[in-house]
């Protein structure tokens, strides 16, 4: 038990009645108890939130805790709530966990530069990935890295979406079967509960992404499920002809954000739903088929 006022991991729990602050403090009031402000049940007591702040028990959100309820932001920090600092994209809301505003000011002043920090850009324009406004298919085209929350985007055919709109709805598939795309990682591992390789890179039988014979050839155990690999061996293709003919499956393409799915990006991890709008999650704005979930990218209700 605390005895000087801290608490949390290196300080301990707050004695009995108290409640420990997100700045690890033990303290009575709502700055120290409230949920939503951070508080931590694990080193003192904590209050619920009202029904106005969050609906979540726990008020948390977040990779590895779930999302908001429908209606609710999930903060940059985790939290969820309907304030600017839950809802707004600026502020750094996670989308993947529940609804974001996008940013309200425009680029006028910013000599047409766009993106988190910046701001969108004039209507009918398109945010590229490298932050610039523009019309052309370099800053309009999805699979140019078009920022939707920043300006509309368009799909192959021409359409535009904002950021409500339905996701891209294209996926490779071998000639047999669908593949079911694990989320990408960058952190050079790969292979199951690891993920994808990034693009134009394979995954060795080890579990370690690169380009190499070593990460690419079958018959030195490349994973497909989790990368590029390489045609077969020569003396493999001797031994059986007909996988020689078999075409080099086409790589699918991913995203950076590994909480997307649908044609484009794949299929959410087992036990998440994968909503009308391209995003994995288990509420029921996810998993209602009646709200557009996709089945064939996770499961629905």
């Amino acid at each position: 038990i605390s005895k000087d006022g801290r608490c949390g991991k290196e300080y301990g729990m707050c004695k009995e009645g108290y409640c420990c602050s997100k700045w690890g403090w033990c303290g009575k009031s709502e700055k120290y108890c409230k949920i939503n402000r951070g508080c931590q049940s694990k080193f003192g007591l904590c209050t619920k939130n009202d029904d106005s702040e969050t609906k979540n028990i726990d008020g948390r959100c977040g990779v590895g805790i779930g999302t908001c309820d429908e209606g609710y932001c999930c903060s940059k920090h985790g939290w969820c709530g309907k304030s600017d600092k839950h809802c707004k994209i600026e502020e750094g809301c996670q989308s993947e966990f529940g609804t974001c505003k996008s940013a309200k000011k425009t680029n006028k002043d910013k000599d047409g530069r766009c993106g988190k920090g910046i701001g969108s850009c004039d209507e009918n324009h398109c945010c590229s990935k490298w932050g610039w406004c523009g019309k052309s298919e370099k800053h309009c085209k999805i699979d140019e890295g078009c920022q939707s929350e920043f300006g509309i985007c368009k799909f192959d055919n021409g359409k535009t979406r904002t950021i409500k709109s339905t996701t891209i709805k294209t996926i490779s598939v071998t000639k047999t079967k669908k593949i079911n795309v694990s989320p990408t990682n960058n952190t050079g591992k790969c292979g199951k509960g690891y993920g994808n390789c990034p693009a134009g890179q394979c995954c060795s039988k080890w579990g370690w992404c690169g380009k190499s014979d070593s990460y690419c050839s079958k018959g030195k155990g490349c994973q497909s499920k989790f990368g590029e690999c390489n045609k077969e061996d020569k003396k493999r293709q001797k031994q059986s002809p007909k996988d020689s003919k078999k075409k080099k499956t086409s790589s699918t393409k991913k995203y950076i954000n590994s909480w997307r799915c649908g044609k484009g990006h794949g299929t959410c991890k087992e036990g998440y739903c994968c909503s009308k709008w391209g995003w994995c999650g288990k509420s029921s704005s996810y998993c209602s088929k009646e709200k557009g979930c996709q089945s064939e990218f996770g499961k629905c209700w």
